[in-house]
């Protein structure tokens, strides 16, 4: 979240949004922005979409539905697509896919905040004590013709006081070559 002000995004698209809370903090940043979440979670959708609407947050839609299909959105949708600890959760056999649906639907730059690590592969390694997936983000996006560059941003102890988050975090910003200058 804290790599949004530097892009002012006038849309927005959290994938695993679960009830919002990440999308609440971009709305109070950015009230007239167009902000959309996604997420699998039925239960967690319907409490969002209740919250907002008890804060009269109009400018906030959850819809549910799956990182990799995006089919309901169009082409270049939003200005950025953000995940936060969701790709941790997807499997060598659908990271590709989720990967070039946020591309589809971004006009600027994915920001992600997964567990990077430089030694894995760009599809990602399996970390059997955890359950989750490690993966060379800077890989991984740089293989994709659209993006332009990839910065990476690793988590401090100060971000977020978890010894896993510390080793393996990062925000990850993969800025697209149709970005708007």
């Amino acid at each position: 979240m804290s790599k949004l002000p530097y892009y002012r995004p006038n849309s927005l698209l959290e994938i695993g949004c679960n009830t919002g809370p990440n999308l609440y903090r971009a709305a109070k940043l950015f009230p007239k922005a167009k902000l959309t979440g996604i997420d699998i979670n039925e239960d967690a959708i319907e409490s969002g979409r209740v919250f907002f609407k008890q804060l009269g947050m109009n400018n906030v839609n959850l819809i549910i539905g799956k990182a990799d299909n995006l089919s309901s959105f169009g082409s270049k949708s939003f200005d950025i697509v953000l995940s936060e600890a969701l790709l941790i959760y997807i499997g060598k056999d659908k990271i590709e896919k989720v990967i070039q649906e946020m591309i589809r639907v971004a006009r600027r730059a994915i920001i992600v905040l997964e567990y990077h690590d430089d030694e894995s592969t760009a599809l990602g390694d399996y970390m059997f004590d955890s359950s989750y997936w490690k993966r060379n983000y800077d890989a991984l996006f740089r293989n994709q013709k659209a993006v332009k560059d990839v910065k990476i941003t690793r988590i401090t102890r100060e971000m977020w006081d978890d010894d896993r988050w510390v080793k393996f975090g990062a925000i990850i910003e993969a800025r697209l070559a149709n970005e708007d200058e």
